[in-house]
């Protein structure tokens, strides 16, 4: 896959899930006061290109580089958790499989990832961050980034993807995702089926973080 396939595709990806009218998101029938659609599509356009990159600068730089880059484009956190998961899979080597692929990335992460990671984090800013008693993010890493992800795997579901390598994603939400195509027939009511799929089994830790575990 050349780097200009996989920048198209990364911001497709992205689009569709911002479009499709998932509940408690933004979408097309949806904007929240700090945040409309419009920013949304931008943010995918941005971060496509950065990603795709991330093989040859490196997940932690090319993490920090699309949260800075969104961030002086449409000034608000839209997408960190999309950059935060699909940074690994993007660094994947073409012509290597997926899941094998991104357990290599993931094994090779280092110190120098964790710190442009963190800086990224702390540029997006997202709401309900909170701090952390060990490897917080505004302070500097002294572990690895997969080590760090792994400490927060338990409060976090991206850093959960990390620590388990993408299992979630893999095993159930590609699945889903697939199935989901044959019950409304519309990639937007499978993109739907999956979210809600998702909520059902694992608790939206963004929205436990933002309103409590209850209401996730």
């Amino acid at each position: 896959m050349t780097g200009n396939l996989k920048s198209l595709r990364i911001t497709t990806a992205c689009q569709w899930e911002c479009v499709a009218r998932k509940p408690g998101n933004v979408n097309r029938s949806r904007d929240f006061p700090d945040a409309s659609l419009a920013d949304f599509l931008v943010s995918a356009s941005v971060i496509g290109p950065i990603l795709a990159a991330a093989g040859s600068r490196g997940v932690g730089a090319a993490i920090h580089s699309a949260c800075a880059d969104t961030r002086a484009r449409v000034g608000t956190n839209t997408n960190l958790g999309l950059v935060l998961a699909l940074a690994p899979r993007a660094a994947v080597p073409e012509g290597k499989p997926l899941r094998d692929g991104v357990g290599r990335v993931l094994a090779n992460l280092d110190r120098d990832d964790a710190k442009w990671a963190f800086q990224g984090i702390a540029i997006a800013n997202p709401g309900g961050l909170g701090s952390a008693p060990e490897q917080d993010v505004l302070s500097t890493p002294t572990s690895t980034l997969l080590e760090a992800m792994r400490m927060a795997s338990h409060r976090d579901t991206i850093a959960r993807q990390y620590a388990n390598g993408f299992s979630d994603i893999f095993e159930t939400g590609l699945p889903t995702l697939g199935g989901g195509l044959q019950e409304p027939g519309t990639l937007e009511g499978a993109i739907v089926l999956l979210h809600l799929h998702l909520m059902s089994l694992i608790p939206d830790t963004h929205i436990a973080r933002r309103s409590g575990l209850a209401v996730a």
